[in-house]
């Protein structure tokens, strides 16, 4: 069973992080759209779309038949910079226990 309120916590610590990483000048590339997934069994659409939100993120479910999240770390950049969020939130969220990895989306 999921913990909703953990998720929250652990989304917000992730947020965090996002926030926090390193901005990178001249970043370049094209991979705007880059998220963090996580995969969550058995998860309560509505009740993870909360917690995203409680977080202060915001959360689609992924259309392909598993049970995957996609969450848009904090933007205000582009390419490698938005890589580098992505990454800093799936570092905390996978250390505090959640299946969590990076989406590469390109434009």
């Amino acid at each position: 069973m999921i913990d909703y309120s953990k998720l929250a916590e652990d989304l917000a610590a992730a947020r965090e992080a996002a926030e926090k990483s390193t901005y990178i000048r001249g970043d370049g590339g094209a991979s705007n759209g880059d998220g963090c997934h996580v995969r969550l069994i058995r998860a309560r659409r509505t009740s993870v779309e909360q917690a995203a939100k409680a977080a202060g993120l915001d959360c689609t479910k992924w259309h392909d038949g598993t049970w995957r999240f996609s969450l848009v770390p904090p933007r205000n950049h582009q390419g490698y910079t938005n890589t580098v969020k992505a990454d800093a939130m799936v570092q905390v969220l996978s250390a505090r226990g959640w299946d969590a990895h990076v989406h590469y989306f390109t434009d």
